[in-house]
């Protein structure tokens, strides 16, 4: 299946795209997301484990199973002051 991938802040700059059309077997996780980003680029490995993951608004942790064509947000933590 075609996993569609928004990245935002700096995991836009690790990707070098503002969005990535991945193949997933289906039926996959986020967590299953977050290994094959790993894969794809080697620097994810360092923030993996702290990035954020969406879909429309609402936040999905690793155990969310993706739809088919959904498109998924990425994002590392926001801080503010």
């Amino acid at each position: 299946m075609n996993v569609r991938i928004r990245f935002f802040a700096g995991a836009k700059e690790i990707a070098g795209a503002e969005q990535l059309t991945i193949e997933m077997q289906s039926p996959s996780t986020i967590g299953d997301l977050r290994v094959k980003l790993t894969e794809l680029r080697e620097e994810f490995q360092q923030v993996a484990s702290s990035l954020l993951f969406a879909i429309g608004t609402d936040y999905v942790t690793n155990s969310f199973v993706i739809e088919p064509d959904c498109e998924v947000v990425c994002f590392p933590p926001v801080s503010g002051g």
